[in-house]
């Protein structure tokens, strides 16, 4: 089914499946084009079976980052009752699954940073130069896939140096051999990205693999609840909004209704690039006026970042096999009793609970505590805590708090339970 981005996704997807590898028909510059290629892949490939093939291969991408989840279990801890305990949070954590049903990059995307976390412990527990190469693609894929983790490589291949954190002595040696192994991950994540840079060089004159898109910045400034709600400015950008929505201050609803406002500006004539200057001189300048507000609602959206439940959940329930579908040509199924079933857990699954999800993230929080006390893992917890504090940070800027963005790193609080939580106390005990 096609839900919120989905059907962009999709109609990229197709473009690609009929050439446009470098997807230049429409050209945006606000997507990563490693899920729309992943589509047309499997369009090409698979023809009126191609969303069958998608969801099936989703699946499968939700399982394999379950495993991972278990190896990195296993390699930290060598402790086999935690693995299973790690396996089966990533198992019973059946939301995720549900995301593998739709055609959005949360599974996608999921898999591969949990690959890049991967990386990055074994490369913590064996520093090579393979490793750091294997960080930097796995890094570079994601941020192809998603731009928001397009600035975690700076805190993460700073960590790299934390192996020669006494580099001032005689272990110069050890400190070179450190910077190489840098400059490996970088060239490796710089390759990756390589095409696309280029590819926005020459189309937007911006080499940056993804741009905030105008809508997040509208969003945040101006929309009310978690957002911040402010008032447009009186400025020169205030006065030109004005021309084009004279009623942008009394009409409380038009100003929170960022799509709205964006559609009547392109009804006015404007370009997306004259649009995106607007919006973003009009939101500097209102967070320049009441910074104080700004600040309080993103340390808000921060906070909630880490108990947002998935609520409403879009149910099966609403969605007939026999009904008219956006997917040109695709066969579309329902199994019953199957999917009534998986409805009835859902409905019951502690993730739609708030309670759970603050209990969840606070057992996440203390096992990441615990990796950093414990001297063996404390590098794991500090890039671990440094991921947390990063994607939790960035959404909270950039978007209004949604389970999506936070799912992303389950896997990586599954890790710092059973790892941090549950394996210091093993730990204790045994020593």
């Amino acid at each position: 089914m096609l839900v919120d981005d989905a059907k962009e996704y999709w109609e990229r997807g197709v473009r690609v499946s009929e050439g446009d590898l470098m997807q230049l028909q429409n050209a945006v510059n606000y997507r990563g084009p490693l899920y729309p290629t992943f589509l047309g892949i499997c369009q090409w490939c698979f023809g009126r079976d191609a969303l069958f093939a998608v969801i099936l291969l989703q699946h499968s991408m939700h399982m394999a980052t379950g495993m991972i989840v278990a190896a990195m279990t296993w390699v930290i801890c060598r402790n086999r009752i935690l693995v299973f305990f790690a396996y089966g949070m990533s198992v019973l954590s059946v939301t995720g699954p549900w995301y593998s049903n739709v055609v959005l990059t949360e599974s996608f995307f999921q898999l591969i940073m949990t690959a890049t976390f991967g990386a990055l412990v074994i490369y913590h527990l064996r520093p090579t130069a393979l490793g750091a190469g294997l960080l930097g693609l796995f890094l570079g894929m994601a941020i192809l896939t998603r731009p928001i983790p397009k600035l975690l490589w700076i805190p993460l291949f700073l960590l790299f140096f934390a192996h020669s954190y006494n580099l001032f002595t005689r272990r110069r040696k050890n400190f070179r051999r450190i910077a190489v192994q840098v400059a490996v991950a970088c060239m490796a994540m710089f390759c990756v990205m390589a095409p696309w840079s280029i590819r926005n060089w020459f189309v937007f004159q911006n080499a940056a693999v993804a741009k905030v898109p105008s809508i997040n910045k509208w969003v945040v400034c101006f929309h009310d609840q978690s957002a911040a709600d402010l008032p447009i400015p009186i400025t020169d950008s205030g006065y030109q909004l004005r021309r084009y929505l004279p009623e942008i201050d009394q009409d409380s609803s038009l100003r929170r209704d960022g799509y709205e406002v964006i559609r009547r500006l392109q009804r006015a004539g404007l370009s997306d690039t004259q649009i995106d200057e607007l919006v973003n001189t009009i939101c500097l300048e209102a967070i320049y006026n009441n910074p104080r507000v700004f600040f309080w609602k993103t340390v808000k959206r921060f906070v909630n970042f880490w108990r947002c439940p998935v609520n409403p959940y879009p149910y099966y329930s609403k969605y007939s096999s026999d009904r008219e579908v956006d997917f040109d040509n695709q066969m579309i199924w329902r199994f019953e009793p199957i999917a009534s079933w998986y409805e009835w857990i859902l409905k019951r699954s502690p993730s739609l609970q708030l309670r759970w999800m603050e209990l969840d993230s606070i057992a996440g929080f203390l096992g990441t505590a615990l990796l950093i006390v414990r001297r063996q893992t404390r590098i794991i917890g500090i890039s671990l805590a440094t991921i947390f504090l990063y994607f939790a940070g960035v959404t909270a800027s950039l978007e209004v708090e949604s389970y999506r963005y936070r799912l992303v790193l389950d896997p990586c609080i599954q890790v710092a339970i059973a790892c941090g939580l549950f394996g210091g106390q093993i730990r204790l005990r045994s020593e």
